[in-house]
Parts: C-alpha cells; sequence; structure tokens
C-alpha cells in the first residue's frame, strides 16, 4: 500500500489546469516582476503567498509551460510528507502507532488527489505535519518537566510562521496549538516568556500580510456576500467534510464509533484510577482540533468556510489521534483488518477515480481553448465569470492557454466581470459575431448572468465543463 501510495500521487502530473491551478500559473510566470505580482494579484487574493512566491522562484531557475513542470514541487511536498510522517513521528508512540499514522497518510485519498496539484495544499499538509509534531515534543516536555531549548521554540515559531504564510486555515492550526501551549504552560508553572516572544513574533510577521489582505478583501466586500462559496449551506459543508477526510461517510461513521468507544473506555479507567496511555498527546491532538473547528463554525455565520479541502492541515492531528487511539488495541485482529481495509480501500477507490479522471472528465479550461482555437480562430472570445468578484489575474488565467500555452497573441481574449447591463450590452453590440464563453456552465448560472446583465443568454454548446453561450431568438433579433 506504501508502494501504491506513493505511485498514485503522479497519476494527475499530466492532465491540464484546473480553475484554480491557472492562478497558480499566472502568478508564477518569471517573465513578470514578483512585487508587481504581489502587489496586484496576490495581495488581493483570498489566500496568502507563500505557495505562488516559491513557485515563482522555482519558475526563475528554469521555466517550462507544460503542466507537469509546475506541478513537480507540490508532488515533492507529498512526498516530503510521506517520508516525515513516519521519520518524524515520536519513537515513544511505539512502533504500531507510527504504522497506523503512516499508513492513514500515504493511503488519503484527498492527499493523494491534491498531490499533484499546482495549489498549496501539498505544501500545507507538509507544513502542519512538521509543526504538530515539533509541538507534540514541546508539550511532551512541559508536563515532564524538562527544559525547551531555545532552538526549538525556534522551530516551533518558524514552521508555524511558514505554515501561516501558505493558507489562513494554518493561522488558525499555529494559533490553536499556542492556546493548547500556553494552557501547559501555566499548570506546570514554566517560564512563559521564550514562548511569548517566539509567538509574538511568528503572529507579528504573519500579520505583516494578513491585515493589507485583509482590508483589501473587506473593500472587495468579501464579507458581504461577494465569495464563491456564500451559496453553500452548513448541513453541505459537515457532511462533505466528512467525507472528504476519510473518504467515505460509512467509513466516517465507523471511526467516529471507535473513537467514541475509546473516549467511554479511558473515562472508565482513569474514574477507576487507572492511567491511560499518551493522554496528555490525545488531550493536545484533540484540544487543537476543536479550537479550529469551532472557530470556523462561528466564523462561517458571516463568511461561510466550510469548505473541506481547507481542512486538509488538520489531517496530521486527526490521523494521529485515530492512530494513538487504536494502537492500544495492536494485538486485536479485527482492529488490524479494519485499519488494513480502510487504506485499501481509499487505494481501490482513488484508482477508479483516476480511470474514470481520464476517459470521462475534459480538460476544462484547456478543452474550451482547444476548441475555440479549432472552430473560431479569427474572432473576438469574450468571457463572464460568476465565481464572487474576480481579482484582475482572471485576464491572465482565462487566456493562458491561448496566449501561453498556444502562443497566440493574435486572439483577443476578454473576461467580462458581469459589468452592468448597459455596459455589457453595448460591449456586446459592437461584436456580435464574438464568441461568448462561460467557465463552470450550468444552468442556475445563466439564469444568474441573465438578471445581473438584463440579457437573454441560451446554451449553443457544451465544452467539458464550460459551455458556449448566445441568444434566444428574440434577443438575437433585437440586436
Amino acid at each position: 500500500m506504501l508502494i501504491c501510495g506513493v505511485f498514485l500521487r503522479f497519476v494527475f502530473l499530466f492532465i491540464a489546469f484546473e480553475y484554480d491551478e491557472l492562478f497558480t500559473a499566472v502568478t508564477s510566470n518569471p517573465s513578470l516582476s514578483l512585487p508587481w505580482i504581489v502587489k496586484n494579484w496576490l495581495l488581493i487574493d483570498v489566500h496568502p503567498p507563500l505557495y505562488n512566491i516559491l513557485l515563482y522562484l522555482y519558475n526563475c531557475l528554469y521555466y517550462i509551460r507544460a503542466e507537469w513542470w509546475l506541478r513537480v514541487p507540490s508532488v515533492c511536498f507529498s512526498l516530503l510528507s510521506v517520508w516525515a510522517a513516519w521519520r518524524m513521528c515520536p519513537l515513544y508512540l511505539g512502533r504500531t502507532v507510527r504504522l497506523i499514522f503512516a499508513g492513514l497518510w500515504v493511503c488519503s485519498f484527498q492527499l493523494m488527489l491534491f498531490a499533484p496539484q499546482a495549489r498549496s495544499y501539498s505544501l500545507l499538509g507538509l507544513l502542519s505535519l512538521v509543526h504538530m509534531f515539533i509541538s507534540l515534543d514541546i508539550w511532551r516536555r512541559v508536563w515532564r518537566g524538562q527544559k525547551i531549548p531555545l532552538q526549538r521554540w525556534l522551530c516551533w515559531a518558524v514552521s508555524g510562521g511558514l505554515l501561516g504564510y501558505t493558507h489562513y486555515f494554518g493561522v488558525a492550526v499555529f494559533c490553536a496549538g499556542s492556546v493548547m501551549l500556553a494552557a501547559g504552560l501555566c499548570v506546570c508553572r514554566k517560564a512563559l516568556f521564550p514562548f511569548l516572544y517566539c509567538f509574538g513574533g511568528a503572529f507579528g510577521g504573519i500579520c505583516l500580510w494578513m491585515i493589507p489582505n485583509l482590508l483589501s478583501n473587506l473593500a472587495q466586500k468579501r464579507f458581504a456576500g461577494n465569495w464563491w462559496a456564500a451559496e453553500y449551506t452548513f448541513t453541505e459543508g459537515i457532511f462533505q467534510t466528512a467525507q472528504f477526510i476519510f473518504g467515505g461517510y460509512w467509513i466516517y461513521l465507523l471511526i467516529c464509533i471507535f473513537c467514541f468507544g475509546v473516549l467511554v473506555w479511558e473515562a472508565k479507567q482513569i474514574f477507576s484510577g487507572k492511567g491511560v496511555p499518551f493522554l496528555r498527546e490525545k488531550i493536545f491532538l484533540f484540544g487543537v482540533v476543536s479550537i479550529v473547528v469551532l472557530t470556523v463554525f462561528l466564523l462561517s455565520i458571516k463568511l461561510y468556510l466550510l469548505v473541506p479541502r481547507f481542512f486538509i492541515v488538520l489531517f496530521p492531528y486527526i490521523y494521529l489521534f485515530v492512530a494513538v487511539s487504536a494502537g492500544q488495541w495492536r494485538r486485536s485482529a479485527w482492529l488490524r483488518a479494519a485499519l488494513f481495509g480502510l487504506c485499501a480501500w481509499n487505494i481501490f477507490t482513488f484508482s477508479g477515480y483516476a480511470q474514470y479522471r481520464y476517459l470521462h472528465m475534459p480538460d476544462n479550461a484547456k478543452e474550451f481553448s482547444i476548441h475555440f482555437l479549432r472552430e473560431y480562430s479569427g474572432k473576438k472570445l469574450f468571457i463572464f465569470v460568476l465565481e464572487g468578484l474576480p481579482v484582475p489575474a482572471m485576464q491572465a488565467m482565462f487566456s493562458h492557454y491561448i496566449y501561453e500555452y498556444y502562443g497566440r497573441k493574435d486572439v483577443s481574449v476578454t473576461v467580462l466581470n458581469p459589468l452592468p447591463g448597459p455596459q455589457t450590452e453595448r460591449i456586446l453590440r459592437q461584436n456580435l459575431d464574438a464568441v461568448i464563453w462561460l467557465p463552470n456552465c450550468s444552468y442556475e448560472k445563466i439564469k444568474r448572468l441573465r438578471q445581473l446583465t438584463g440579457l437573454a443568454f441560451s446554451r449553443v454548446k457544451d465544452v467539458g465543463s464550460h459551455c458556449e453561450l448566445g441568444f434566444l431568438p428574440e434577443e438575437a433579433e433585437r440586436k
């Protein structure tokens, strides 16, 4: 399964870019200056910039426009996390816990899926993994009364700062772990100053980006409904996240039942005066997960954040909690069979998904670009983007394959963010034979586009998950 889990991380290395990967492609283009990219594209985005900056520096060393080239760093981050899942797992937890944790990590459906994507999630998983193990070491030293070297605090602060500059859920995990460590230091009456200095330095460094980025998103009205996930519901988020973490609802249910049973058994052991193995480690892991989930749930009342992939940052904590809970029954044949079956099921289902995707799922923006260049090479292309308020990089994103990949600088590609009805009408009236493209097409989005522009669009042809739009007969006649 280790071999299969590593091999399957390469499966989607050569497919076309997905929607969000196009943003990575344009923000890591070495033909532009990094300060200009940061100011005009990254600062007004909804995520921190570390991954994009690393990809930019990587492309400055050598630049190839092929998709696989931009995905190589993500695959490397994912493979490095596989090594770290075994190598950095504390020896005192025992070989069984290390094997279970490494197995869950290597065979995670979602970690295999996101491994080759030119997005920040492989780096996020790696940094979260490293930061968790450093935090656990400090946590153990606090409760054992051992001295914590300054180098350990510095490693904790640096890894936490990098985590925060990779994703804002990384900031949440860093702060949640800090709360747990601060509580432990207060209970054990340890010196708080090294912790406070390191936390203040790391969090202050994160704020240097977070504050202007937050102000930029406020100016774009992100917290007033202008957010691509604003239409989702809490019920959808909870069920999708449950499926996301373990690969299926029934698996999630079985693991929840198992963990609940372990908690009941441990409570019985404590009340009877007996010891519970690795209780403090489990308290730390459970505390971090609980603080992050509760914070995200409360924030989602104002800004919906229950997006499953954001929770990849919690995978190390959840998987290690399950591994430590299961490690107590290492001699149980039923438990070994269940855990082996879980890993094997993820390998099997991911293999089937990969085969289905290659055979039946199109190449999205690349597919439509090929269609346009083949069928309408001499015409103008207008693109409507409805996923929230697009950043200016949208123009570069949706023209990437036409301009950069195929080198067709003679073609006119314009992103219309849907403009007010009269302005859109004037543009289209001046270009009656132009081709209109709606990414990630659906009848609901076409209906919304009609409402925003006041124009009667119709669905002419589907190309992958996108569609070509035209006008209804009465609208075309009026034009």
